[in-house]
C-alpha cells in the first residue's frame, strides 16, 4: 500500500487508540475517548487539521493527547514547554495542572520557572542533588530570594558547589 503522508490529528488519534486500547474496545468508546482527551487538551476545533499544519503549542498538546488515551495515571514529561512562547507555555502548564486536578501524577522535568508555580511541589537539583523539595512559593522563602523569582533561585544553585547552596539558604 501506499504510505500516508498527511494525517489528520483526529485519523492520527484513531489510529494510536487502536494500538493503546485493548482489541475489544468498540468504536463508540474510542470515539468517546478521543472526544474526552480532545477537550481535556483543549483541541476540539484542530481535531480535522493536517498534524502538520498544528502549531507547536498544538503539537506539544497533540502529543499528550495521544498519551491520555490510554488514561495511564501518571505522566513523566521531559521539557514539555520547551520552545513556545510564554502564553502558549502558560496554558500547557494549565493543562497539566488541570489533570493532575483530575487525579493525574505529572511529573515533569523543566528549566522555565514563569509557570511553576502550577506545580503542587518542586525539586531543584544541584550538581545532582536534591537541595530543594516541597511547594514552590516556599522555595522562594527556604532560598531567601523574592517571591516568585525563580530564576535567582537557578543562579543561586547553579554557581555554587554541592551544598553550598543549602547552607547559604539556611
Amino acid at each position: 500500500g501506499r504510505v500516508r503522508l498527511a494525517w489528520l490529528f483526529v485519523e492520527a488519534l484513531e489510529f494510536s487508540a487502536g494500538l493503546r486500547l485493548p482489541p475489544d474496545t468498540t468504536e463508540s468508546e474510542i470515539r468517546s475517548r478521543i472526544n474526552d482527551v480532545l477537550a481535556k487538551v483543549e483541541l476540539n476545533a484542530q481535531q480535522d487539521q493536517v498534524i502538520s499544519s498544528l502549531s507547536g503549542g498544538q503539537r506539544k498538546r497533540a502529543s499528550i493527547a495521544v498519551e491520555l488515551l490510554a488514561d495511564p495515571p501518571i505522566f513523566f514529561l521531559d521539557e514539555p514547554t520547551s520552545g513556545l512562547d510564554p502564553g502558549l507555555e502558560k496554558k500547557v502548564m494549565a493543562i497539566l495542572r488541570n489533570l493532575a486536578d483530575s487525579g493525574k501524577t505529572i511529573i515533569l522535568v523543566t528549566h522555565a520557572t514563569a509557570n511553576i508555580t502550577e506545580c503542587h511541589q518542586v525539586a531543584f537539583l544541584s550538581q545532582g542533588r536534591m537541595v530543594y523539595f516541597g511547594p514552590p512559593r516556599k522555595a522562594c522563602e527556604f532560598f531567601g530570594v523574592g517571591n516568585d523569582d525563580f530564576a535567582e533561585i537557578y543562579n543561586l544553585i547553579s554557581d555554587s558547589e554541592p551544598g553550598k547552596a543549602l547552607e547559604n539558604a539556611e
